[in-house]
Formats: C-alpha cells, sequence, structure tokens
C-alpha cells in the first residue's frame, strides 16, 4: 500500500510541476526576450541594447507582452497556471495506511512484550 501512495505521490509532484519545459518568447520584433524555467518562474530577461531610445513605457510594455507571452505558452504546454492539484486520492490512501499502521503498531509491540518477558523468565531460572 506505501507504494501506491509513493506512485501517488509522484503523479501529484508531476501535475504540480506540469512536466512544463522552459519557454522563451519575445517581444518588441525579438528586442525583449523573457524565459521561464520549468518551474514557472521567470528565468531570465534579456533587452536588447537598441530599447536605449525608446520611452521606458514602451520597453516596459515590451517586457510586460514578452513574460506574459511566455506564462501562455507554459500553461497551453501544461505547465503552471493549469488546474489545482487534487489531492483527495492521495489522502485517502493515507487514510487507509494510517488505520491499518495503528492494530500493525499493536501487534507489534505485543509481540516484543511477549518476547521481552519470555527473555526475562528464561533469563531468571
Amino acid at each position: 500500500m506505501l507504494d501506491q501512495v509513493v506512485a501517488a505521490a509522484g503523479k501529484v509532484q508531476e501535475v504540480a510541476t506540469g512536466g512544463a519545459e522552459p519557454v522563451r518568447t519575445s517581444a518588441a520584433n525579438g528586442w525583449v526576450e523573457a524565459e521561464l524555467g520549468a518551474d514557472g518562474r521567470l528565468a531570465s530577461l534579456t533587452l536588447d541594447p537598441g530599447l536605449k531610445g525608446l520611452p521606458m513605457e514602451r520597453v516596459a510594455d515590451a517586457i510586460v507582452e514578452a513574460v506574459n507571452a511566455a506564462l501562455d505558452e507554459q500553461q497551453a504546454q501544461g505547465g503552471h497556471g493549469g488546474p489545482s492539484v487534487d489531492l483527495s486520492e492521495m489522502m485517502a490512501q493515507l487514510k487507509q495506511i494510517q488505520e491499518a499502521a495503528v492494530p500493525q503498531m499493536r501487534s507489534f509491540v505485543a509481540a516484543m512484550t511477549r518476547a521481552q518477558q519470555e527473555a526475562a523468565a528464561r533469563a531468571s531460572r
């Protein structure tokens, strides 16, 4: 049963990371490039030196456009920003393990107690 929980946890991790690949997009005719890592965070932002003469508002708009395009592309690939992860299956399996573990632990402790008592009885003979 524990292997089932480990498998479920692996599925949860895969869904959480989305199996996403890094995504690189550009805006303003390639003068602004944004790259998102597989974790969905902005990994790099590259600005062409030719942007120097443009008004800051246009540069900012190009940055926002490039980053949003990267986010949209990563989401389209099934990466971050997708549906939230449903942990109910894993939680149900963990509950089953917990419920099975209590009687098993009681049985183990009882066996250890009996073994200790038998060892003590043999030692006192």
